[in-house]
């Protein structure tokens, strides 16, 4: 050590840099998974309106946000529900992230802006706890054919988040979506 200058104060201060590199490199390693990962998704599923909840993934993945971030991604919203308020807080974080993501998009040229439509979230919720498909269509007037529609797009997104993510409330939601909605359909 003595032939190469360092004493111990030199030998920790070099650790040290050494472990800040080595942080930095992984923490660019992990930025770089997750866009991958984002990018996956978006391409897998065509749904630009998914980067909302998947900036959130990292904070939430409990049931209702995992049903929120579903509801983002549905195609067909031709009911206006509102969503309870005991979920306000959860819509809000959505809200708060559409407008960050509008304004970085519209910051690079992007013209088209994100909206957050959550229409299906309380139908979709309200199916997951009660478990009764014609109490849920009942409860907010929605027709089966919306409703298989729904489930289906939302049990197809929810296994890809599920197969890229691997957040196990996803995987729970895609197979009662799916096993729920054939016995449905079989009817």
């Amino acid at each position: 050590y003595l032939e190469l200058g360092l004493d111990n104060n030199n030998i920790s201060e070099s650790y040290t840099a050494i472990s800040e590199r080595i942080l930095k490199v992984e923490e660019k390693l992990v930025d770089n998974k997750l866009k991958l990962d984002e990018n996956k998704l978006l391409t897998e599923t065509h749904r630009d309106n998914l980067k909302l909840g998947i900036e959130l993934l990292n904070e939430n993945n409990d049931i209702e946000f995992c049903l929120m971030f579903l509801a983002s991604g549905i195609s067909t919203s031709k009911y206006e529900i509102s969503v309870h308020d005991k979920y306000n807080d959860l819509l809000t974080k959505f809200l708060i992230t559409q407008e960050k993501v509008n304004k970085l998009e519209a910051f690079s040229g992007v013209k088209n802006k994100i909206n957050l439509d959550i229409t299906w979230f309380s139908i979709f919720l309200e199916f997951y706890n009660s478990d009764n498909i014609e109490y849920t269509l009942s409860k907010f007037n929605v027709t089966l054919g919306d409703f298989i529609k729904a489930c289906r797009e939302a049990s197809e997104i929810s296994q890809k988040v599920y197969s890229i993510y691997e957040i196990e409330n996803f995987d729970i939601i895609a197979k009662k979506l799916k096993h729920n909605i054939i016995q449905k359909t079989m009817i």
